[in-house]
């Protein structure tokens, strides 16, 4: 538990130094990477349901 209140007091040293405009676009940026990610990782976990194989994620990618 340490290790995690240490890692986040570090990310908030890291965005001290941000602008609110900077802030804004970065906040914007991991919420559109989130929304990628687990979009991939619904059509990989599809995939494997309706075929019973595996889909990669660079496969995937090229679907999207």
């Amino acid at each position: 538990m340490l290790y995690v209140r240490k890692m986040k007091k570090s990310l908030r040293q890291n965005l001290q130094g941000l602008t609110k405009q900077e802030y804004k676009i970065l906040k914007k940026m991991s919420h559109k990477s989130k929304d990628l990610h687990n979009e991939t990782l619904y059509k990989v976990r599809q995939y494997f349901f309706n075929n019973g194989e595996h889909l990669s994620y660079y496969d995937a990618q090229e679907t999207t």
